[in-house]
């Protein structure tokens, strides 16, 4: 998706696709800044071969992206990269201690829930990433969700391995653990499967515990820029 410590599986790839829109398979987009802003009464809807935002009744007023439909031509690799590069996704930092209890994590945007019962997450890494062997089967792990604010946090921890934990942004909790301050929400858990695909795996881990901060809005990544959330429209 992108940068080295980010999770091979979606961000690592989507990198490849450089900053500016893509236009692969699409015959116009139109430019970003001249896209309408949406305002809370505004709802995205479908129809023919055109994406559009409606206004609300009370408003009175429609604005059209004139997105055209793609063609068909797109190879799997260049379709894959596409779609996951307009795909908005929380962006989270998972940290561990290694073999010799130093700290360790990698930025991800592939974290994402499992299971209720019994509370369970996932997340993706590429097995030849510096923390890999941290996140083996038993493996004590705190799953940070960053706020908007935090940025340069997520450029960090997406940085040299060697640089991640130098700053004053995280700090040892009660278990040794490397904790991030500021964060939207941090969970505690422990890693109850992995499964290798390729050059990369999939990490399960099971909730033990966290803290919630509703204070502050998500940050989300999507093509290859970091965002706020913005307004709720729904």
């Amino acid at each position: 998706m992108f940068l080295q410590s980010f999770d091979a599986a979606t961000t690592n790839v989507i990198d490849q696709l450089g900053r500016d829109s893509v236009r692969i398979g699409v015959s116009q987009r139109r430019a970003r800044d001249k896209s309408p802003r949406l305002s809370g009464t505004e709802r995205p809807v479908r129809r023919g071969n055109r994406c559009q935002h409606h206004l609300n009744a009370t408003v009175g007023l429609e604005a059209s992206t004139d997105y055209e439909e793609p063609v068909n031509d797109m190879t799997p690799q260049s379709a894959f990269l596409a779609a996951f590069s307009l795909h908005p996704a929380g962006v989270a930092v998972i940290t561990a201690n290694d073999s010799h209890g130093e700290p360790v994590g990698f930025t991800a945007t592939s974290l994402a829930s499992f299971s209720a019962v019994p509370p369970r997450a996932s997340f993706n890494i590429a097995q030849h990433a510096s923390s890999y062997r941290s996140v083996g089967i038993g493996a004590r792990v705190l799953l940070h969700f960053l706020a908007g604010h935090q940025v340069e946090i997520a450029r960090i921890m997406a940085g040299p391995a060697a640089q991640r934990f130098e700053g004053d942004h995280w700090s040892a909790d009660d278990r040794g653990l490397p904790r991030l301050t500021g964060v939207r929400a941090v969970l505690e858990a422990h890693v109850v499967a992995v499964t290798e695909v390729g050059d990369n795996a999939s990490v399960i881990v099971e909730i033990d515990g966290g803290d919630t901060n509703i204070d502050c809005s998500p940050l989300v990544y999507v093509e290859r820029r970091y965002h706020a959330v913005g307004d709720v429209v729904d």
